[in-house]
């Protein structure tokens, strides 16, 4: 009798924690997608892309500078100089290519800096529609879809996103009509 209660009482809880998982709703969004159609983002990306050309400009600029001063060292006459002009010149271009370097490095971190300055707002933009969407459909749970390995289409709120953003989302095209089969 009393390995019958137990038993009822375990098959209770457990249908208990059934029904109260069976509440909880889960969605799925592709984010990258729905990032790389706003507006913002191309914005961002313009910017980015400028700002990057303009620093390998730069750099190649200061690479030709060196290419022709180490050009210039090669062509000395190395017998008819004095070694302190030629540890002078020596000098030179080893600051060169450090401050090349140093310049690289420096740009590459105002170039994450920059990026991550221009994607934090366009994140924030798509994570509050996100979480205005999943309210307003009843989920609890929004998944990015490159977490998920088997996702059902009823339950991805990209195009309510999308939407949510102002971004156009495509007519759905309707599948074609099965053909007849011949008859014989």
């Amino acid at each position: 009798m009393k390995n019958l209660k137990k038993a009822a009482l375990a098959v209770l809880l457990l249908s208990i924690s059934f029904v109260g998982n069976a509440q909880q709703r889960i969605a799925h969004v592709n984010s990258n997608e729905i990032m790389q159609k706003m507006d913002d983002y191309k914005i961002a990306e313009l910017v980015l892309d400028s700002l990057t050309k303009s620093l390998k400009a730069e750099i190649t600029s200061y690479q030709v500078e060196l290419q022709k001063k180490q050009e210039a060292y090669s062509l000395m006459d190395k017998a008819k100089t004095s070694d302190a002009m030629r540890l002078m010149k020596e000098k030179e271009l080893t600051d060169l290519d450090q401050r090349i370097n140093e310049f690289a490095q420096n740009a590459q971190t105002d170039m994450q800096n920059k990026q991550a300055e221009l994607l934090e707002p366009i994140q924030k933009k798509l994570q509050k529609a996100i979480e205005q969407v999943a309210k307003e459909k009843g989920y609890n749970y929004v998944m990015d879809d490159q977490a998920l390995l088997v996702k059902p289409e009823a339950d991805d709120i990209s195009a309510s996103v999308k939407v949510k953003l102002g971004i156009s989302v495509p007519a759905p095209v309707p599948a074609p009509a099965p053909n007849p089969a011949p008859k014989k």
